[in-house]
């Protein structure tokens, strides 16, 4: 009776043990499944050179591209963005770039799906333009927009220096840093020569398109121009770092908001009209 008894509860953890096995097995392939791929992706994210048929080696970085270029309105398009990112104080010299062009197949359009929807992408060492690029004109073309090439750019490449500075942990998407500080300061050394004239006329212009929610795009009088969006995170950098002397490093602490920020902006253009 005691072996028959046995018998019977062996069989019966066995009936148990059997579909944990079978759950146990396919999640580890499906695991090592998902391991593999994400590798896979990171490896092609992060060397693109392996889908581009053409290397160009331009003042220092590297433009990836299927077409032959015009490589010197690409080197002056190139010198122009550098002698701006030069104006960061988190500016490197020794940290160079890649720039991927637009007119490979697959991997813009992958980077695109990734990181959303945008002009560019500026990670790591990497500039993935997703723009029909005139370096010429000097022109980065995207849905009827104009962006002066030179300047997103150097947009992106703050964006590299910015990860090359705090770290991946420390940047964003996983640090959380408010995205006006992330992408205003990245526009605001991208307009280091203060192309857009002085402070309160751009603050008059912020303010303008917080009354006028729904204005997508800035234009300027050369026939460029850029989110509205961006341009009143520019605006509020522009302020902090330019009005309020801080640096970057210092604005990250800052734990005003932006509503905060406009106030201050607004007192500040108020005072500045008052004292004429």
């Amino acid at each position: 009776m005691q072996q028959k008894a046995y018998y019977c509860y062996m069989k019966a953890q066995n009936r148990i043990k059997k579909p944990i096995r079978k759950i146990f097995d396919w999640f580890l392939r499906v695991t090592i499944v998902g391991l593999i791929a994400f590798i896979a992706l990171v490896v092609f994210i992060f060397n693109p050179e392996i889908l581009y048929a053409k290397q160009h080696s331009i003042a220092g970085w590297q433009v990836l591209s299927e077409q032959s270029l015009d490589l010197d309105a690409w080197e002056a398009e190139i010198l122009k963005a550098q002698n701006l990112i030069k104006q960061s104080e988190i500016y490197d010299p020794s940290y160079s770039f890649r720039v991927c062009l637009n007119d490979q197949k697959y991997y813009p359009k992958v980077v695109n799906r990734l990181l959303g929807n945008g002009f560019a992408h500026g990670f790591g060492d990497l500039i993935v333009l997703h723009t029909e690029d005139d370096a010429e004109a000097g022109c980065a073309h995207l849905n009827g927009y104009d962006w002066e090439l030179s300047r997103l750019l150097a947009h992106e490449a703050v964006h590299g220096l910015q990860y090359h500075r705090l770290g991946l942990f420390k940047s964003n998407p996983i640090a959380n840093i408010p995205n006006w500080k992330w992408e205003g300061y990245a526009e605001f050394i991208a307009r280091a020569d203060n192309s857009l004239g002085d402070f309160q006329s751009c603050a008059r212009t912020a303010r303008q398109l917080l009354a006028s929610k729904n204005q997508f795009w800035v234009a300027f009088e050369n026939g460029s121009g850029m989110p509205s969006h961006l341009f009143q995170d520019y605006v509020k950098v522009r302020f902090c770092l330019e009005v309020e002397k801080q640096s970057w490093i210092a604005l990250l602490a800052d734990t005003r908001s932006k509503d905060e920020i406009d106030d201050a902006i607004v007192d500040y253009v108020n005072a500045g009209i008052e004292s004429h």
